[in-house]
């Protein structure tokens, strides 16, 4: 299993978190702290308004993941710089991501708004999401930039992966998955590995989606 998701996510303070925009962005803000799987997450606030993301990712991360959500992000803001996506902040050393305390570290404009799975699904908000899916697509149908190595379990093409998961599935259910994993194999696998491809979000979920007042798409998080 990735060790990211077995590590123990990093432990930083309010204040410490305040003391790093201080530090490294020149930013006096007041940090409050966010929900996050396996990193941790600080919303920033500042007194003239702005607001920021402070991410402090899990000692198990992989740098070159981190340089790599980094040329994505850095990609969208010049190819649609209106798409509704963060933009990473470079530090005072116009360094995009830094070690503190042996935990990568960087700073994200803020996406304001409410999560998508807290809002009702009206027909507005279901056609802005395909509206936004459509252009994110399409800004990274032109990104070049090298994918990190190692697989990647929530790509279809590792799927197969997976089959070491499966004594964690209850008895009565693990036949029916392991059907649909034999299934995937012999129908799916080989034409997947000869459609074209192209670098996408992956993980375009309602927790990961903002919903801005008007009930549309305010961003598309967590790259």
């Amino acid at each position: 299993m990735n060790s990211v998701l077995q590590t123990a996510a990093p432990r930083f303070s309010l204040t410490e978190a305040q003391a790093i925009a201080r530090k490294h962005y020149g930013i006096e803000a007041e940090a409050r702290l966010l929900t996050s799987e396996r990193d941790q997450n600080f919303h920033l606030h500042t007194s003239t308004g702005a607001e920021f993301v402070l991410k402090i990712a899990n000692a198990s991360e992989v740098e070159a993941v981190i340089a790599f959500q980094n040329e994505v992000m850095r990609h969208l803001q010049s190819f649609d710089p209106t798409l509704p996506a963060p933009h990473v902040i470079p530090a005072r050393d116009d360094a995009l991501h830094f070690l503190q305390r042996g935990h990568i570290t960087r700073l994200l404009t803020f996406r304001a708004g409410r999560l998508m799975h807290q809002v009702e699904r009206t027909s507005l908000l279901r056609s802005s999401l395909g509206r936004a899916h459509a252009r994110l697509v399409k800004a990274l149908a032109a990104f070049a930039g090298e994918a990190p190595p190692g697989d990647l379990l929530w790509d279809l093409l590792h799927a197969q992966q997976l089959r070491q998961f499966l004594k964690h599935v209850d008895a009565a259910k693990r036949a029916a998955v392991e059907a649909a994993l034999d299934c995937f194999e012999t129908t799916a696998l080989p034409w997947l590995q000869r459609a074209p491809a192209q670098v996408i979000h992956n993980d375009l979920n309602p927790h990961n989606v903002v919903v801005d007042e008007r009930g549309e798409v305010g961003g598309v998080i967590d790259f």
